[in-house]
């Protein structure tokens, strides 16, 4: 009986430090993804301020 709950608390751990870094993993990715967005807006913003001056 001992041994088998072990090995239950050891999965349900394990499970749930998998979708913590899950978690973790694709809240970097949508940060990423957030972050080259910003900067594309960014750049697009700096481009027709030079056009401006040049024109």
């Amino acid at each position: 009986m001992k041994i088998k709950y072990d090995i239950d608390t050891t999965i349900k751990f394990y499970q749930v430090h998998l979708n913590q870094k899950e978690e973790r993993a694709s809240r970097l990715k949508n940060r990423a993804k957030d972050r080259s967005r910003r900067t594309m807006h960014w750049n697009r913003q700096q481009a027709s301020k030079e056009q401006a001056v040049l024109s």
